[in-house]
């Protein structure tokens, strides 16, 4: 099924669509707005840094959590009241000039906001999986991806641009409004959750340790996560270290860095629109192909390296990071019992968070004795292995029923 067929086909999935527009680009907006705002109000690096950190915690706590409550309740209802939540902490700003230049309070509201949108994230993922059937989820993914890919390539430039004209006040005003739109657009979902039931509190830990069990019990939820951890983990070496590595091979690194970074995004688009043409029945070779392909590509710009090279392999792995994000995230939810979608999916966002954010920690501590190349030569390595690990682990659904 193509995008458009599935959008007019499926009521359900297109006001998720349409409420997502409306909040994607605010979410990528916000995160270029942190560092700007904190600075602004405290004129404080330390602060800035500290902003880094509430968002990373607020990140990982929030997503392991989170899992618990939609699996308990309605996704509709949750998804409807976190919208709701997030457009009136949006508001307090806007009642109350001193927020705007209180660290703590901006801190606290980062942290709110940050996790508000983890488990927004997290219940749209959950409708999703029970809203289209399995032969759907690609599309349905590649769709949403898209937004995403296009919020990281205009967002910067639509928040700059917005600061210029609307400044502070109104981007939080613009943001409530879309916020309570969005919400308007879950409202008129009808989801069937006649078997959600309050279950009876078994407590937090309890029902996170099911989640957990059930997880490692399936070899195609455990090897599909591994296989992303691992992959996730090296490519976030690598991205976490090309500025570095631009400024020992170009005289004009931040130019060419930036414009990397546009092709790649732009890439990324193309690859949200290729990956609906994959084939169903290959899947998961597909994905370990597309890593391997993504690590062969790294090993080539740092080997033989021109701005020539670094400009085309941006573009090609964009389309092969988006085709393998999105096909890896299918997969997992193939195989995730909608009883336990909240909780699987919290996983694999929290292992991919703790993962990501572990490698650019470790890189950081590896250049002490190496240099930026070595060190991302040695992380194209891990893909190419990853690889190995996709062909001989990860598996698809053994049947396309719901």
């Amino acid at each position: 099924m193509n995008q458009l067929t599935l959008l007019r086909a499926n009521r359900n999935f297109k006001n998720v669509f349409l409420g997502t527009i409306l909040t994607s680009f605010f979410g990528r907006m916000f995160t270029f707005l942190i560092p700007i705002w904190v600075y602004e109000a405290t004129k404080s690096d330390v602060y800035v840094s500290a902003s880094n950190v509430v968002t990373m915690v607020a990140t990982l706590v929030v997503g392991v959590m989170s899992g618990v409550y939609i699996d308990r309740h309605s996704k509709k209802n949750l998804l409807v009241w976190t919208q709701l939540l997030t457009a009136l902490v949006l508001l307090l700003p806007l009642i109350s000039e001193n927020l705007f230049n209180q660290p703590l309070l901006i801190l606290s509201l980062i942290f709110i906001i940050t996790g508000l949108s983890r488990i927004m994230y997290t219940t749209r993922v959950a409708i999703i999986n029970t809203i289209v059937s399995k032969d759907e989820l690609i599309t349905a993914n590649s769709m949403m991806a898209s937004l995403f890919s296009f919020s990281m390539v205009l967002g910067p430039s639509a928040l700059g641009a917005g600061l210029l004209i609307i400044g502070y006040q109104g981007f939080f005003w613009v943001s409530v409004a879309l916020f309570f739109l969005s919400a308007a657009f879950s409202l008129r979902l009808v989801l069937d959750e006649s078997k959600v039931k309050i279950k009876p509190k078994k407590g937090l830990i309890t029902e996170i340790t099911e989640g957990w069990q059930l997880l490692k019990g399936n070899r195609a939820l455990f090897g599909s996560l591994l296989f992303t951890t691992i992959f996730m983990f090296s490519a976030s070496i690598i991205s976490g270290l090309i500025y570095l590595f631009l400024i020992d091979h170009e005289p004009d690194s931040a130019k060419i860095f930036t414009i990397s970074a546009s092709i790649q995004g732009v890439g990324s688009i193309l690859g949200s629109i290729l990956v609906t043409k994959v084939s169903k029945l290959q899947v998961h070779r597909i994905t370990a192909g597309t890593v391997f392909a993504i690590g062969l590509l790294d090993m080539v710009f740092l080997l033989f390296y021109s701005t020539a090279t670094l400009l085309v392999v941006c573009f090609l792995n964009g389309i092969l990071q988006q085709v393998t994000m999105i096909l890896m995230g299918t997969l997992y939810q193939k195989n995730c019992p909608n009883e336990f979608v909240g909780r699987l999916v919290g996983f694999r966002q929290t292992f991919i968070n703790l993962f990501s954010i572990l490698a650019v920690t470790i890189a950081m501590a590896l250049l002490v004795w190496f240099s930026p190349t070595s060190v991302m030569i040695a992380a194209s390595v891990l893909i190419l292995l990853s690889a190995g690990f996709g062909f001989r682990y990860v598996r698809d659904s053994t049947t396309t029923e719901r």
